[in-house]
Parts: C-alpha cells; sequence; structure tokens
C-alpha cells in the first residue's frame, strides 16, 4: 500500500502542483476509499482462513473446486483496470461488503 500511497499522492500533487492543500485533500479522499475496501476484504478473509467447525468445512469444500491458478477473486487488488465498485468485493463465498 505504500507505493500506491506514493505513487496517488504524487499524481494528486502534479494535477494540482498550485493548490497543495486540495491536492492533499483529493489524495485522502482517494485512499480511503481504496485503503479501506483492502482493510475489510484483509478482515472478511481472515475470518474465512480462520475458520472452525462447520465454516472450516464449507470453506475447505469451496477451495477444493477451485482451479488453483484462478486468481480472478484478487485481480481489483493487483490490477490496473481503473476504478472498481469500492464498497463491495467478491470473495470465492460471494460478495463482501
Amino acid at each position: 500500500m505504500a507505493l500506491e500511497d506514493a505513487v496517488s499522492l504524487a499524481d494528486q500533487i502534479a494535477r494540482q502542483s498550485d493548490d497543495i492543500p486540495a491536492a492533499l485533500s483529493d489524495y485522502e479522499r482517494v485512499r480511503l476509499e481504496r485503503t479501506g475496501s483492502v482493510q475489510l476484504t484483509a478482515r472478511e478473509m481472515g475470518v474465512i482462513y480462520h475458520a472452525d467447525g462447520p465454516a472450516r468445512e464449507a470453506r475447505n469444500r469451496a477451495l477444493s473446486v477451485r482451479d488453483a491458478d484462478d486468481h480472478e477473486p484478487n485481480a481489483w487488488l493487483f490490477g490496473t483496470d481503473g476504478p472498481r465498485d469500492k464498497t463491495s468485493t467478491t470473495s470465492f463465498f460471494g460478495r463482501v461488503r
């Protein structure tokens, strides 16, 4: 996230070099959306990865039918295809809010 922060900050300052406070405000707004989405997804995945009992069995069943090379559910995190819906993402169990 730190490298993304640096690039985003540089972009905002380059776009608004005559108004640094506005650039910093825009940087904060943009990064809050992105980092919040990453944090919420990490929290949800932590619950899934550390599941016990029936939840663990359901997780294991869901993972066993997935292609090990299918990284599409995480493409939003590493992709450069532009903006995405930052209010939710998809895990292997469905939508995560």
